[in-house]
């Protein structure tokens, strides 16, 4: 008998009908799970200073206002605990908290959009758990009144801040961040 609830093409179907089930139960425990994702290109340092050069898989449709989800989106994302990437031809899941910053290798879009809707730069140095230190510009939104660099770093509710130094963007955990110089 076919496991319930499998879909399966219809050739199968037909071949499942001309020469019984077994070419179903074939199918089924051959198939694997997937989902259409796309490849974004990072570096990341972990906090305990490994620089590694992976590919993040994020979707390609479906976010909330109709966009591709990006990563900032991801790693952003209150229930992904374990960011999916590529690293040395393997699928691997990289837990979030043990990252102290990504490297973007292309321009995000997030910086286009925050520049676009006034964002603060604000300079700033920020030295990490990992032994690193990252000069560049803070790149957030502020409440009228709140636009000091203490009042983002205590109110912020996403889980990394955007640095940007010249054409370079970081993605950097806030919790990795043991110093800010401004």
């Amino acid at each position: 008998m076919p496991p319930r609830g499998l879909d399966l093409p219809i050739a199968a179907l037909v071949e499942a009908a001309l020469t019984g089930f077994a070419v179903i139960r074939r199918l089924a425990y051959d198939m694997t799970y997937a989902i259409d994702v796309e490849r974004i290109s990072i570096g990341l340092r972990t906090l305990r200073g490994e620089y590694i050069d992976a590919t993040v898989f994020v979707h390609p449709v479906g976010h909330a206002d109709y966009r591709p989800e990006s990563v900032w989106d991801r790693i952003n994302d209150p229930d992904t605990w374990f960011l999916p990437c590529e690293i040395d031809g393997e699928s691997q899941l990289v837990r979030s908290s043990s990252i102290s910053y990504i490297v973007m290798t292309e321009p995000p879009p997030e910086v286009e959009s925050l520049d676009s809707v006034g964002a603060i730069r604000a300079p700033a140095e920020l030295w990490l758990k990992s032994n690193d230190r990252l000069k560049g510009e803070l790149l957030y939104e502020a409440e009228r009144g709140e636009e000091r660099v203490s009042d983002m770093l205590n109110r912020t509710s996403g889980r990394f801040l955007v640095l940007v130094a010249g054409e370079t963007t970081y993605f950097v955990q806030c919790d990795a961040i043991d110093r800010v110089s401004l």
